[in-house]
């Protein structure tokens, strides 16, 4: 008898330990989507931060290359200068977690004519570089001039007197250039 009740008190032992032991293997550690960030001067980037406990709290570890800001559960991150360092972001209970980030010169499209000039009813072809392919365009005020784009050629229709921006975006927007349209 006196084995059997050792034989359980070293089982109650042993599942006291493992037990203990798996709390330090739960431990908490906050999730970034995504983990790390790269973003160009004076543009933003944000991630989302999981498995923590609201309001988190970002700290960069360089200001002079970015800052953060955050919403809930949302880290908005805005480049400052080129370079690199890590946000620090710390939840209600002070768990924390980092985000790396590189800040990358801004790229901006660049055009053969950033200023052309056309009569109503005539074209005028303008060449954009920079950014990354396909280009998208906007025309501020279409009663003045319409655009379309094909590859890297932009091609302005003039419709009335007047002038008007057309903005031109890259992929996924990331960079954007303007001309300005004069029609006359």
């Amino acid at each position: 008898m006196n084995v059997k009740k050792l034989s359980y008190a070293v089982s109650i032992v042993l599942a006291c330990i493992l037990f203990v032991a798996c709390e330090d293997d739960d431990k908490k550690v906050l999730t970034f989507t995504p983990s790390k960030v790269e973003v160009e001067v004076g543009k933003t980037a944000t991630v989302n931060v999981g498995k923590g406990i609201v309001p988190y709290t970002a700290n960069p570890a360089d200001k002079t290359i970015a800052t953060a800001t955050v919403d809930k559960s949302t880290v908005t991150i805005t480049g400052v200068k080129e370079g690199t360092t890590t946000i620090t972001v710390t939840d209600k209970e002070k768990t924390s977690g980092k985000i790396s980030v590189t800040v990358k010169k801004a790229v901006s499209l660049t055009f053969d004519k950033p200023a052309p000039e056309a009569t109503v009813g005539a074209t005028v072809d303008v060449k954009v570089s920079g950014g990354v392919a396909p280009y998208t365009v906007e025309t501020k005020d279409a009663t003045i001039a319409t655009a379309v784009v094909a590859q890297d050629k932009i091609t302005i229709t003039g419709v009335k007197v007047g002038k008007t921006d057309i903005v031109v975006y890259d992929k996924d927007k990331k960079n954007s250039g303007t001309i300005s349209v004069t029609i006359k």
